[in-house]
């Protein structure tokens, strides 16, 4: 290769890698004591360990709504059985009042 390749590839490197050495590395800002730190950090977990709690307050709630839900319709669920079920037996009773009364009609005919 020639100086110049070397050259021109040495400023596409370069180039190229400019915009990742400007890019901030994170950590913390430089001259920060260890209690700063310590204090940052400890500031940060409190807000992250907070954070948790509210949206575990919110599942929570929300599961309590969903139970008092489930347990308002399971009791209309079971209203609504017992209406069946009566309706069920009085249907059976008429039924069978019915057919009584058929046989009655059929044996005063028969004779």
């Amino acid at each position: 290769m020639s100086k110049l390749t070397i050259a021109a590839f040495a400023l596409l490197g370069g180039l190229m890698a400019g915009p990742a050495l400007a890019q901030d590395a994170g950590g913390y800002p430089p001259g920060m004591s260890a209690a700063d730190i310590d204090k940052l950090e400890r500031a940060e977990t409190e807000r992250l360990n907070n954070a948790v709690l509210e949206r575990d307050a919110r599942t929570v709630a929300a599961n309590e709504a969903e139970a008092a839900r489930f347990v308002r319709e399971q009791a209309e669920f079971e209203a609504a059985r017992a209406a069946h079920d009566r309706a069920q037996a009085q249907y059976e009773a008429e039924a069978a009042a019915a057919e009584a009364a058929r046989v009655r009609y059929e044996a005063e005919m028969a004779r």
